[in-house]
């Protein structure tokens, strides 16, 4: 009976240390997914930090290179028409260069309002400055193009004035912008 119950206790405590070791196991498997799972999920935001980066940056530069187009074509503009202001050619031809060129425009204005909706808000004052400073010069071009039809050819220095200020503050104004989107792209 000694060796019975000897047994007994033998497989008692073998029985015991089994369920004793699998809860250990048990418990240290969770514990091991449990950091697992954690692992995962920070190396998937990481991953989806990173693209997310990549993807503003990359719209950052397509933003700057849009910009610098658009303050481009208003040198351009400004170059033809002040001309016909200084009465040096006439209107017709100031028309055909600028539909000429109209036709070759890299601007896509949509984009540019949609990239800094989506990814650079805070560059909106910029934006909407540049348009206030583009009202003004087309106020300008308007003014100047209804004298033209009344009085056909002829030096018209007070548009001229008035088309050069605004063109050159829309020029200063073209580099400060640019120049914030350049922080902004940096900062990403």
């Amino acid at each position: 009976m000694e060796s019975l119950t000897a047994a007994y206790l033998a497989t008692g405590a073998a029985l015991g240390s089994a369920i004793i070791v699998g809860t250990i196991s048990l418990f240290n498997v969770k514990l091991t997914n449990k950091a697992n799972i954690e692992r995962a999920k920070l190396e998937f935001e990481r991953g989806k930090s990173e693209k997310e980066a990549v993807l503003k940056r990359e719209r950052g530069e397509q933003l700057y290179s849009t910009v610098d187009n658009w303050f481009s074509e208003f040198a351009h503009h400004y170059l033809v028409l002040a001309p016909v202001m200084q009465n040096k050619y006439d209107y017709n031809k100031y028309l055909d260069i600028f539909l000429e060129s109209g036709n070759k425009s890299k601007v896509d204005y949509g984009r540019i309002k949609m990239i800094l909706d989506i990814y650079f808000p805070e560059l909106l004052g910029d934006y909407q400055r540049t348009i206030e400073l583009r009202n003004e010069i087309n106020d300008v071009q308007f003014e100047f193009k209804k004298t033209y039809q009344e009085r056909g050819r002829h030096v018209n220095n007070e548009a001229l004035s008035k088309y050069t200020k605004y063109s050159v503050e829309l020029e200063k104004w073209g580099g400060v912008f640019k120049k914030n989107i350049s922080k902004c792209v940096r900062n990403i």
